[in-house]
């Protein structure tokens, strides 16, 4: 039996504060998902994958990624303070817990085409003008304090979201499928034409100062201990009322069809249909 297609799996990659100073496995500060600024208020758009297709590639399935997160100050023995990272995926079915918060994950569609991007005045690791090639947060304005508080564009304290690249074929408000519990969004989308895909997931950021949030989780004062039944989520939140979003991405299955030695293409017998998209990591893409 002949192997037409072979299978290919891309997640979110970028910046990661918490992993600046030991780095990744590549010696870089690296981490899965993208980070979200925690400036509140702001609707922030993720480019969580860009997926280039070659004609009869196929994308599979889609899979989501967000987490809550709690970022604080802990003092250690000679008097001092580390920073420390609580954070939980958000793995419950279409959750909400959090009411000044939003996320919302779209698919778009385009021709592949020579790219032309402009750079623009705040370019970073996973923070681009408009556009860009790798899973990052892109921006058409942005404003810095003159000292930020956090690294990167962490630290901006005023964003503008750009337009979305391509026309949209699929949205999805809310986690439902969680690529941590490893299902997927089947969409079984096969390319007529070389074509870019992008999935975008549009962040609203809340504000714990100005949220509400019952520790308790029922009126009546009982304790959380005693409460049963609650998504992790939910009782995430309960302890750390002040969490926002810490990180959002998403998972990509494809199948990219295979040629012959003479160009022709496995999958439909057709001639040369040119070069194959191009494939495989890079510091912002992780494939396994």
């Amino acid at each position: 039996m002949t192997t037409t297609m072979i299978r290919e799996e891309v997640a979110s990659a970028g910046f990661d504060d918490f992993v600046q100073l030991v780095g990744d496995g590549f010696g870089q500060a690296v981490g899965t998902g993208i980070r979200v600024p925690p400036a509140p208020n702001i609707l922030y758009r993720v480019l969580c994958l860009v997926l280039d297709l070659g004609v009869c590639d196929e994308l599979v399935h889609l899979g989501q990624f967000a987490t809550l997160l709690f970022d604080r100050s802990l003092p250690v023995d000679d008097g001092d303070t580390v920073r420390w990272r609580d954070q939980i995926p958000i793995t419950t079915e279409g959750w909400q817990g959090l009411p000044d918060t939003s996320t919302t994950w779209t698919v778009t569609v385009q021709p592949r085409a020579q790219p032309r991007r402009i750079a623009g005045p705040f370019d970073q690791d996973t923070f681009v003008f408009e556009d860009s090639d790798t899973p990052a947060l892109v921006y058409e304005t942005a404003h810095f304090p003159a000292v930020p508080t956090m690294p990167g564009y962490l630290g901006l304290d005023a964003y503008t979201a750009p337009p979305m690249r391509g026309q949209p074929i699929l949205s999805l408000r809310d986690v439902r499928y969680a690529w941590t519990r490893n299902e997927a969004w089947f969409i079984r989308r096969r390319a007529q034409r070389p074509e870019r895909v992008r999935v975008y997931c549009d962040v609203v950021q809340g504000n714990p100062a100005t949220r509400t949030v019952p520790v308790d989780g029922v009126p009546g004062g009982a304790l959380p201990e005693v409460i049963t039944g609650l998504p992790p989520e939910t009782r995430f939140v309960q302890v750390f009322p002040g969490a926002i979003v810490g990180k959002v991405g998403a998972r990509a299955v494809l199948q990219r069809a295979l040629q012959r030695a003479d160009g022709a293409c496995l999958v439909c017998d057709a001639p040369r249909h040119g070069p194959p998209a191009p494939r495989g990591p890079t510091p912002d893409r992780e494939v396994a």
